[in-house]
């Protein structure tokens, strides 16, 4: 879809009811059960390489959103261009495929090619500049009538494992953790000087924040990460790897969400006990072959166990046709979100909503 054939006005009308809800839900001022749909998200594929076809195709997911049945909504641009931005300055390729989502191939591929490694050029990373190229193309495309969000920010120790080959880096962190935190402090300051130039770049008052998966608004502050690795390293590792660099960007940016795929609960009492820790985007739901949500999700008694009680938000991904699996956070003690992965047609989506909908709030108890 061109800038040309898009509603803004229908858009920012039905967007309006929407961000004053999520406002509300955020601050606590009111506490319900939301339910919440995602268009789709062909701009993480094959249109990622090229910010004209990335801009067509998330106007076209916009666009449905607005047909789509959701409590709150995604209402932001992002200049997505893979997982492996911050990786390509330190050298690793970029490779793009024709019927996928870009991959990254390592630059280095033992602990001995990093122990003296420096901090990159960021005007010589063809991949950074891509992203701010694309901020400025969608920016002057649509007028600033839509705000963007951040990059898709890998965390320091994901980023670090597409930089060092992953066995050698996984290795390093138990054999040589200093020389591999070396690599890590490298890493989290370039995403702590990139993001403020990306911040820069978009604009004071049109930035969304946390950003990347996570249901965002330009009222809020915060960064938000993937943290996949979290789902395999033991918590040892996770404490000395992952957590202070996690921490420092918190502190940063004034607090943080964490997507991971797979099952986590292993690392979660150390993750939240975070200072800033805001949102966990986590897997509940299998899912099925027309929309797999995560082969791996996590248990929902484990995740009730952790954040009953607690202000952080639960983004918790599940298929509308095993909605058992989510039952035991259905209460106003976690701070829930149920992010419905729906399939089909719009009207298709619509329906597996509403009855989803009906039988979540049915099983919504003290």
């Amino acid at each position: 879809m061109r800038p040309s054939e898009f509603d803004f006005n229908k858009f920012h009308y039905h967007m309006e009811e929407q961000q004053k809800r999520l406002r509300r839900f955020a601050s606590n001022t009111e506490r319900f059960l939301p339910v919440v749909q995602r268009p789709g998200g062909e701009h993480f594929d094959t249109m990622s390489h090229c910010k004209e076809d990335s801009l067509a195709a998330q106007l076209s997911m916009l666009a449905d959103s607005i047909k789509l049945y959701s409590d709150f909504g995604y209402n932001y641009l992002e200049p997505w261009h893979g997982v492996g931005v911050y990786a390509a300055a330190f050298g690793s390729e970029v490779v793009w495929y024709r019927h996928s989502a870009p991959q990254t191939r390592y630059a280095y591929h033992s602990i001995d090619e990093i122990r003296n490694l420096a901090y990159p050029d960021l005007k010589k990373c063809e991949m950074l500049q891509m992203v701010l190229e694309t901020i400025r193309y969608f920016r002057e495309q649509t007028g600033d009538a839509i705000p963007l969000c951040l990059t898709d920010t890998q965390s320091p120790n994901d980023t670090a494992s597409l930089i060092l080959d992953s066995c050698a880096f996984f290795e390093g962190t138990i054999e040589e953790p200093e020389t591999v935190a070396h690599l890590l402090r490298l890493v989290t300051r370039l995403i702590t000087e990139f993001s403020d130039i990306q911040r820069e770049a978009i604009g004071a008052g049109n930035i969304c924040e946390p950003g990347h998966t996570i249901i965002s608004d330009t009222t809020f502050q915060g960064i938000s990460l993937s943290e996949d690795n979290m789902a395999f390293i033991s918590p040892s590792v996770f404490a000395t790897s992952a957590m202070p660099y996690n921490q420092e960007l918190s502190n940063h940016f004034g607090g943080i969400a964490v997507h991971s795929c797979g099952e986590v609960k292993h690392n979660l009492p150390l993750l939240t006990a975070m200072e800033g820790l805001q949102w966990v985007e986590l897997a509940v739901g299998y899912g099925n072959a027309s929309w797999p949500v995560d082969p791996n999700p996590n248990n929902a008694e484990d995740l009730l166990e952790l954040f009953a009680g607690t202000d952080i938000t639960v983004k918790a991904r599940v298929g509308p046709f095993e909605l058992e699996r989510i039952f035991p956070l259905l209460t106003p003690r976690v701070k829930l979100i149920v992010d419905l992965c729906t399939y089909g047609s719009i009207d298709e989506r619509n329906r597996q909503y509403s009855e989803a909908k009906e039988i979540l709030l049915a099983n919504y108890h003290e």
